[in-house]
């Protein structure tokens, strides 16, 4: 199971409910090495009233209208699809093809929030922390890890498919892989003692918090 794979399990406050909010999420990001400077820009809210209580965004920009995450898409310890933890969210908005909303519908606060893809996989969430994305959290829907694990595999299944790189203790079971380059990434998987309810996978010690942003 190489690499990627967030937001499942209990969610804090930051998490809240599964509806798509209507807020972006703001963000600049320096590029190591570099002098340049990315950064996202809002486009302007349209007066059309939008499915929920709130405001449409307006239409997206064409680099932000051409969604690559489906329920086909599938999380390793590095990621989703094109998605990588550690970038930001001017950098993976263009590689996911579509606007990050932030969980809660208003904007960013501090430095832990949620985000989720305005148009993606049902029950996607990810974890900005301290400016990038470390962690994903499937609470729900049909995606699955690259070995065909999530939501609904049995914990049998989880050990059959994992063997030894499978750490279980109690009704969470964790994914610890073997190579170096990955040392520092877990797939952690919620269950109800038989069956995945749950999962999440990112960087250590941001996916170690069973309730995410705290």
């Amino acid at each position: 199971m190489h690499w990627i794979a967030a937001a499942g399990l209990v969610f804090a406050g930051a998490c809240g409910d599964d509806k798509p909010t209507l807020t972006p999420a703001s963000s600049t990001a320096s590029i190591v090495g570099t002098a340049t400077t990315v950064a996202s820009t809002t486009p302007p809210a349209s007066t059309t009233p939008a499915s929920g209580p709130t405001t449409s965004l307006g239409a997206a920009p064409p680099e932000l209208d051409m969604p690559k995450l489906t329920d086909a898409s599938t999380v390793t310890t590095a990621g989703i699809g094109p998605l990588t933890f550690g970038m930001t969210v001017a950098l993976a908005q263009p590689a996911i093809g579509t606007r990050l909303l932030t969980e809660s519908g208003r904007a960013p606060s501090g430095e832990c929030y949620y985000v989720k893809p305005e148009r993606g996989p049902v029950g996607l969430f990810m974890m900005v922390s301290k400016s990038t994305i470390e962690r994903l959290d499937i609470k729900s829907g049909s995606v699955k890890t690259r070995s065909g694990l999530g939501i609904g595999t049995t914990l049998e299944q989880l050990k059959t498919a994992l063997k030894e790189q499978l750490q279980v203790n109690g009704n969470t079971a964790v994914f610890v892989p073997t190579s170096a380059n990955d040392a520092n990434y877990r797939v952690i998987f919620e269950t109800d003692g038989t069956t995945v309810t749950s999962f999440r996978a990112g960087k250590v010690p941001e996916v170690t918090n069973p309730v995410g942003c705290s």
